[in-house]
């Protein structure tokens, strides 16, 4: 256990200010803070980060890697957890999970990192955000991609700016699960919310609200761009986005695309063009979801709009 140390001006290939390979520690309360590479590097581990933060470091804050020498990739060997930890203004990612790492990561801030807030990243890696902000980042909020499974629940996910996705980005084989999530006021050259080009599962968003995103090109809310996979959007308010070009609240196709029990501005007509050839549309409204002070970023409801 390492318990209330300050690690700075640490240099190192890999792990600036902590280089774990091969071993399991525990961080708490600690501070990493403005090393020269990345901050905690954790290869074949099981570390957990607790109450602890990343930050100012020249590099990605976290770094995790999996066994991947020996060409026999484990999926989910290995598991790590930041929890109630800050990582932020790091000059690349945020958190980065590579290979078959499963990571889990509760009740945290990733925010003004100069690329994305997270990461997850190729073969056999799953990741898991809970009770997190993920907020600011100039690369984008999260990615998910290379056939790794990204969950996000219960977070708020805002003011971050990307290429595709600029809160989240899902392509071309990566797995993704949005529940119960506030996407707001991000920024992307397409998908201004959410930008899915997929080959393979398509993404499940559940209870989300998708409000005053903005993207250059398609799709302030919602960009999919599917190749034989299936976006499944239910429950969820998609608001008030913007777009540039074309369509402000969706745009996009693909072979099976299901929207259900939602709230969609301007309902079909939101769409791209199209859209409504791919699409099973069922039991959704559009009207104004009332919510308190958006300006001032409170998006509860003034009331419950039903179906």
């Amino acid at each position: 256990m390492l318990d209330g140390f300050s690690i700075t001006n640490g240099v190192h290939e890999k792990g600036s200010g902590i280089h774990i390979n091969n071993s399991s520690p525990t961080i708490v309360n600690c501070k990493i803070d403005q090393n020269m590479g990345v901050g905690i590097y954790g290869r074949n581990t099981d570390v957990v980060i607790k109450d602890t933060s990343i930050i100012r470091n020249q590099g990605t804050g976290i770094y995790f890697i999996g066994d991947n020498d020996s060409g026999n990739i484990r999926i989910g060997s290995f598991n790590t957890k930041v929890i109630n930890s800050t990582i932020s203004d790091n000059k690349f990612d945020g958190i980065v999970s590579f290979l078959d790492i499963r990571t889990m990561i509760t009740d945290s801030k990733i925010t003004k990192n100069t690329r994305w807030g997270v990461r997850a990243t190729s073969f056999g890696g799953y990741t898991d955000i809970m009770n997190c902000e993920i907020s600011q980042n100039t690369g984008g909020g999260l990615e998910c991609s290379e056939f790794s499974k990204l969950t996000i629940y219960n977070s708020i996910i805002k003011e971050n700016t990307g290429k595709i996705g600029g809160a989240i980005y899902a392509g071309p084989s990566g797995r993704l699960e949005v529940t119960k999530c506030l996407i707001i006021e991000n920024k992307a050259q397409r998908g201004g919310g959410i930008g899915v080009v997929l080959k393979f599962d398509g993404p499940i968003i559940t209870n989300c609200t998708i409000s005053q995103n903005t993207s250059e090109e398609r799709g302030g809310g919602i960009y999919a761009n599917l190749f034989g996979a299936h976006l499944k959007l239910s429950a969820s308010i998609v608001w008030e986005n913007k777009s540039n070009d074309t369509h402000n609240e969706i745009f996009g196709g693909g072979p099976s695309i299901t929207i259900k029990n939602s709230d969609i501005k301007d309902g079909l007509e939101g769409f791209g063009v199209n859209f409504a050839k791919h699409i099973n549309y069922e039991d959704n409204i559009d009207v104004d979801p009332l919510f308190v002070d958006p300006d001032r970023g409170n998006y509860n409801q003034k009331m419950e709009v039903r179906l």
